[in-house]
């Protein structure tokens, strides 16, 4: 099996995962308010977020996984971190929305979202090219 399509299954099985805790968000009652509070998510639509973006990220990668098998190493690389990265992004964010104005965050932020789009136009001069 391709490395990028177990990267984007398993990213889909931890978006389902937090589809739970997601569920328990969108209520609220006091035990999901004690809940989300054991957890730390002060920012349930972040969490919303990162439920979608790792399954989105992540069949976006089995796609390209079975689409592009012969990605380049570093292709499959930088879309899968970049994939990865993109959605773990939200975590910080579901804690302290504040962390988005802070240096590291927006390093790191510029960096995935570099990554990511390098990767995806990478995939695609290689689907191009393989036509």
């Amino acid at each position: 099996m391709d490395a990028l399509i177990a990267a984007g299954a398993a990213e889909v099985a931890l978006g389902a995962l937090i589809g739970f805790p997601y569920a328990v968000a969108v209520d609220d009652s006091p035990t999901s308010r004690r809940l989300l509070t054991a957890l730390r998510v002060r920012h349930p639509r972040r969490l919303r977020q990162l439920h979608l973006d790792l399954i989105i990220m992540g069949v976006l990668l089995m796609a390209a996984g079975v689409a592009v098998p012969d990605l380049p190493t570093a292709v499959a690389l930088a879309v899968g971190i970049g994939g990865w990265t993109n959605a773990l992004l939200f975590v910080p964010l579901m804690v302290d929305e504040r962390q988005q104005h802070r240096a590291w965050f927006r390093a790191v932020t510029v960096a995935s979202f570099l990554a990511v789009s390098g990767g995806w136009v990478g995939v695609a001069a290689v689907a191009v090219a393989g036509v």
